[in-house]
């Protein structure tokens, strides 16, 4: 299923630490309720930090893991 906004505000509501995966975008949930994006790469490179919602909001998170799979 495709994330939506409305899918990713509901996980801010998760009570342990959950990662989803959505193709190269990486959601690293928190029992905070802080959700951190990342570029998922392939091993042996680590993940790359892309920002927390709802600072970088999906579609951003989307356009940024787009935008680093063409460099």
């Amino acid at each position: 299923m495709a994330w939506t906004e409305s899918t990713v505000k509901s996980w801010q509501k998760y009570n342990k630490r959950t990662i989803r995966q959505e193709r190269n975008l990486r959601a690293d949930i928190k029992i905070s309720g802080v959700i951190t994006w990342y570029f998922a790469r392939p091993r042996p490179l680590s993940d790359k930090k892309l920002g927390t919602y709802p600072e970088v909001s999906l579609r951003e998170a989307r356009l940024l893991v787009t935008e680093q799979q063409a460099s």
